[in-house]
This record gives structure tokens, sequence and C-alpha cells, in this order.
């Protein structure tokens, strides 16, 4: 919506002056339009900026997300291989995907609930609880 300098829509004082006017009156209008629009202008690109960052910011929650999930499960799957959750974790957050891939590509250590148990923990039965 654009106003004019009187702080009235551009519409509703274009309205205004339908019903009768000077040439003078239609460069004024022409004026407050073109003031306006400047002032319209800044606001549309700060909408624009917004709209950007608004977009960018979805991508990064996302981003976020995909490295923390990556770091704690490169911290699981090396606390089940043998090394201790902190090495996951380092590989989770400096590497992100690429330090799961690390991690899961790490031979289980021996003795590990890796290779005792397999790469997937049993479920415990909860009848038998």
């Amino acid at each position: 919506m654009i106003r004019t300098s009187s702080g009235r829509t551009w519409e509703r004082d274009r309205a205004l002056r339908k019903d009768g006017g000077t040439d003078d009156d239609r460069v004024r209008a022409d004026d407050d339009r073109v003031r306006a629009d400047d002032r319209d202008g800044e606001a549309d690109r700060d909408g624009e900026a917004v709209t950007i960052y608004a977009a960018i910011g979805a991508k990064a929650l996302y981003l976020l997300f995909l490295w923390l999930i990556s770091a704690a499960a490169a911290a699981w799957v090396a606390e089940r291989k043998g090394y201790g959750e902190r090495v996951g974790l380092t590989f989770g957050l400096i590497l992100t995907v690429v330090g799961l891939v690390i991690v899961l590509l790490l031979p289980g250590r021996p003795g590990s609930r890796w290779k005792v148990e397999g790469p997937l923990p049993r479920r415990r039965n909860r009848r038998a609880q």
C-alpha cells in the first residue's frame, strides 16, 4: 500500500482528486507517488531481505540438525565400537557427516559391544523384567 506524505493511501488521494483538480494537483500527486514509491522501495528491499534471510535460516536450521544428529550418532557408534564417546563426538562435530562415515569405517575393538552384540543393540523384552 503506497502512502503519501499526508499519511493517506495514494489510491484514496487519487479517488479524491478524480472529482476535480488542476494540473498542479496532478503534479503534486505524482511527486507524492514518487516519494512514496521511494520509501516503499526501501521497504520492499527490506522485505525481500527478510524473505532471503528466512530461507537461509531454514537451510541453516536443517544443516544444524544434520550436524548435531551426525555428531550424536558418531559418538554412539564410537562408544559401541570401544573407542569412547569423545572420539566419535570429535569426528562428528568437526567433520559432520564425513566424521560419522569415518567412525562407521573404524574397526571395532576386541571385546567391544560392537563385536559382542553386533552393530545394533538388542531390544530388551519388557515382559521379562
